[in-house]
């Protein structure tokens, strides 16, 4: 491909990128994690963004981006699920760079017309794989930090290689490494996996081209690579307390199983085949999964080239971290946490077909690997069937319609809580009502103000007035959670039920309850208390 073509392969590619990403946006309500992040952002100052964040399981990097953006942009869902399409955008675009980029460190002296069009070759196939990935669209489409974390990966992998590929002009690539690397550990901690990885690659790389080449004999690259890494650490030392106290949080308690190949096997399968469901095809299919990618990996290193070392260890370092704390304390495997992984996966991928294909062919596989994608993507968004699946959204909107503005709604599970109080015309009449034990770090307490949460007695004040009582609840969300005693008091009269779009969130039910003439007391009958 020449340069024009090169480019306007490219520019269509972010161009689709984007619109997958922006398409059908606020077709979903928000979940527990995206609302999370609404309260967090729009309720508590940058200084309060940081303590709060402290209590819970990741840095505040993205917190803080996203509470400038509201600040400008405004809290709409069409508006803060944009802010995660542009970083996944961007991404797209940084996965062509770093995979030319990458292709650099194995093509030392003069580079030729077919050199350069060989590292094209990477970059496009590379930035087609991330464009049209479902898992890439997928959390480039929430109100969470991974696309974010996702750019500044890139960014840290494209800076990083530049420095290496010009020895003796980089000071500023190794300026931008610092920054992005120190960003991307303060953007999520499994940054942290990642970070040891690209450090590691990199001196390995360095060192080697060092004593290989006569270019780099002089230039002192390893320890100006070490130097940059280590700059980077010392900016993320004021965070590590609290990323203790985040571990030990993790380590006591939180929603995660513990650790087995099974649960490897399911969470690499959901990277590379997202489901809206969990099935028992999934451990087989991710073993699957999970063999091609070593599979991959390791023909790669049959004659390897630089670029072939460096996927390698982009990918198994950060896995083998992740696997080796999973193994030794609590399990940190989730299918989510491994969207970095995914990348360098989908870089050994891109080298691959470039290393044993040729140009056309190479070309051609990835056009149908970008096809794949689209129609995992499409198959998602089909058991998501966001016309049935109107979750918190809709629970809220008929709600509002029917119930009176004096009424209040009582919300018994704090992770569907947040999403209530999103979707809600008026905020104030949505109360939390649920136990102190259901309340912990991963069910939303960083985010709830002081006497935020209430126990079952504030239903008292309904129940005196004569006013109809509204409870909602969820059948999702399970680990940790207790369902509440319900006051006998309370008459059940009428219940509706909101089926939530991921099948994790369960199904919302709104149930009308009216006084009795029975006594204030506590009870758990399902006629008063429906459930699904």
């Amino acid at each position: 491909m020449n340069r024009r073509w090169t480019a306007l392969a490219l520019s269509a590619t972010i161009t689709f990128a984007f619109l997958l990403r922006v398409w059908n946006l606020t077709s979903r309500s928000i979940w527990f994690d995206e609302a999370f992040s609404w309260t967090l952002c729009s309720e508590f100052g940058p200084l309060e963004i940081i303590r709060r964040t402290g209590e819970d399981v990741h840095p505040p990097f993205y917190y803080l981006v996203l509470w400038g953006w509201i600040r400008v942009v405004g809290d709409s869902l069409w508006a803060m699920r944009l802010l995660s399409v542009l970083f996944g955008t961007l991404t797209v675009w940084m996965a062509s760079l770093a995979g030319k980029e990458a292709f650099r460190i194995s093509a030392p002296g003069p580079k030729d017309e077919d050199q350069a069009q060989d590292g094209e070759l990477v970059g496009q196939v590379f930035a087609m794989l991330v464009a049209s990935s479902a898992f890439q669209i997928h959390w480039s489409g929430e109100v969470r930090m991974y696309a974010l974390l996702s750019l500044l990966f890139l960014l840290t992998v494209y800076f990083g290689l530049k420095a290496l590929n010009d020895p003796h002009a980089s000071t500023k690539p190794l300026v931008g490494f610092t920054l992005c690397a120190a960003l991307m550990l303060y953007t999520h901690n499994y940054g942290l996996f990642s970070f040891v990885g690209i450090g590691v690659s990199l001196f390995v790389l360095a060192w080697w081209r060092q004593r290989r080449e006569k270019e780099f004999r002089n230039s002192r690259i390893p320890g100006r690579i070490m130097i940059a890494g280590s700059i980077a650490g010392l900016l993320f030392v004021p965070w590590l307390p609290s990323l203790m106290y985040q571990r030990s949080q993790v380590a006591e308690n939180y929603w995660i199983s513990p650790f087995s190949l099974t649960q490897l096997a399911i969470a690499w399968d959901g990277v590379i085949f997202p489901e809206n469901s969990y099935g028992q095809w999934q451990k087989s299919r991710g073993e699957v999964a999970l063999v091609i990618t070593a599979l991959i990996l390791i023909a790669l290193q049959v004659r390897a080239r630089a670029v072939d070392v460096l996927s390698l260890m982009l990918t198994m370092i950060p896995a083998g971290l992740a696997i080796g704390i999973s193994m030794t304390s609590s399990s940190i495997i989730a299918y989510r946490l491994f969207v970095l992984i995914h990348l360098s996966a989908l870089l050994a991928v891109a080298q691959g077909l470039q290393k044993w294909l040729d140009p056309i062919a190479a070309l051609a596989l990835g056009v149908v690997l970008t096809a794949d994608g689209l129609w995992i993507h499409s198959d998602l968004l089909s058991q998501l069937d966001l016309a049935n699946r109107p979750g918190p959204r809709g629970a809220m909107e008929w709600l509002d319609s029917v119930r009176s503005s004096e009424e209040s709604v009582y919300v018994l599970h704090p992770c569907v809580y947040f999403s209530m109080r999103y979707h809600a015309a008026d905020r104030a009449r949505i109360t939390l009502c649920t136990p102190a034990e259901n309340i912990v770090h991963y069910t939303g307490r960083p985010i709830l103000r002081e006497n935020e949460r209430h126990d079952l007695s504030a239903l008292t004040e309904d129940l005196n007035s004569g006013r109809r009582v509204w409870v909602v609840d969820c059948t999702g969300y399970s680990a940790g959670y207790r369902r509440p005693f319900l006051p006998e008091a309370l008459r059940f009269k009428s219940d509706k039920k909101f089926v939530s779009p991921y099948s994790f969130e369960g199904t919302v039910s709104v149930t009308e309850y009216s006084l009795s003439n029975q006594p204030f007391l506590q009870s758990e009958d399902p006629k008063e208390a429906p459930r699904d």
